[in-house]
């Protein structure tokens, strides 16, 4: 289209991490899967108009990332005693293991986008100019959402941004859906010849 050229194309990737909180699951042995689905569309594109040279590039995500919990079953066998075994039959304990493995674990549900747009004017055979404009969001990993504890491996205490409402006082609202976000502005001066070459870039990130 418009004598652009490039790639448009479609990513899935599906994965299970259970390396999360591995210092507390001994105590009760609850050690979680957290389940890993992500649709991404990304299209690329070229164009020369004489000495300026275009490129453009988006990219949309949909991913959702769902901790794999305990069965009701499993918990029930857990927290009641084993000759007590009629107080399974109380609807009370399937209210309380919703709340407590929703509230404890949320989903998470993102839709990061991101795009660029490069323009580069070739003054002559040894110059060039370069304008560049980016905007990129990250959805927050499974570590920076769910960690909750001590990390033996960097010796410090983490605590996700989905794992708020458990950090004692801090008490903070849980954020399942946090994005990071970045923008930047990249202008640069090129000079290059056979013996010698010079570089000079602005860049502005927010």
């Amino acid at each position: 289209m418009l004598g652009f050229t490039g790639i448009l194309g479609v990513q899935y990737t599906d994965g299970r991490f259970s390396g999360l909180n591995l210092v507390r699951a001994h105590l009760r042995n609850d050690s979680i899967d957290f389940l890993t689905k992500n649709i991404g569309i990304f299209l690329s594109e070229s164009q020369s108009f004489g000495p300026v040279d275009i490129e453009l590039a988006a990219r949309k995500d949909w991913r959702k990332l769902t901790p794999d919990l305990w069965t009701y079953n499993r918990w029930l066998d857990y927290v009641i005693p084993a000759d007590q075994p009629e107080l399974k039959e109380l609807p009370v304990f399937e209210q309380l293991y919703v709340q407590l493995h929703t509230s404890k674990y949320p989903k998470s549900e993102t839709k990061p986008f991101s795009a660029s747009f490069g323009a580069t004017w070739n003054l002559d055979n040894n110059y060039s100019l370069a304008l560049s404009l980016s905007r990129n969001q990250r959805a927050a990993g499974v570590r920076e959402l769910y960690a909750f504890g001590n990390n033996l491996a960097t010796n410090s205490y983490e605590v996700g941004f989905a794992a708020y409402d458990r950090s004692g006082s801090l008490r903070l609202p849980n954020r399942p859906d946090v994005m990071e976000t970045a923008k930047s502005t990249n202008l640069t001066f090129r000079k290059g010849a056979d013996r010698s070459s010079l570089k000079s870039a602005c860049s502005i990130k927010m």
